[in-house]
């Protein structure tokens, strides 16, 4: 019996070093993150992000191969 599941990704990263970037520069790269985000979420609403701590973000892509 073929297994149902399908692939996964899960897209996790690290802002290092985000306290020697300026407020603006930070809220600059905060917003591309939001808005990369977005996108994948455009593709699948069942796509799941978040950010924590302000500079780690993580994000769960449940149709990789539309992406």
């Amino acid at each position: 019996m073929a297994s149902a599941s399908k692939p996964i990704a899960v897209i996790s990263g690290d802002i290092v070093n985000s306290t020697k970037l300026t407020s603006d520069q930070f809220d600059q790269l905060l917003k591309r993150i939001k808005d990369i985000q977005g996108l994948i979420t455009k593709g699948n609403s069942s796509n799941a992000h978040s950010i924590e701590r302000g500079d780690e973000f993580q994000t769960v892509a449940h149709d990789i191969e539309t992406l």
